[in-house]
């Protein structure tokens, strides 16, 4: 038996990514920006890591408020 191999193709998986894929993506990478920024800058840790919280946190609020709206449409 030999295991069976599925090539991915990663243009055609971005082209299917769903506005919430894209979103779940954001939403680390918001938080790692601020984060890093907060290494590489000369200001203190935590105002870099507030800095890519705050959009983390509004990001995380819609897609709450995106996922209620898409659940009564159905």
């Amino acid at each position: 038996m030999s295991p069976e191999y599925h090539h991915v193709d990663s243009l055609a998986a971005t082209e299917r990514a769903s506005q919430f894929d894209l979103l779940l993506a954001a939403i680390p990478l918001v938080l790692a920006v601020g984060l890093g920024s907060g290494y590489l800058l000369s200001v203190p840790l935590f105002f870099g890591g507030m800095g890519g919280a705050v959009p983390a946190a509004g990001l995380v609020a819609y897609s709450v408020y995106a996922i209620e709206q898409v659940d009564e449409d159905n």
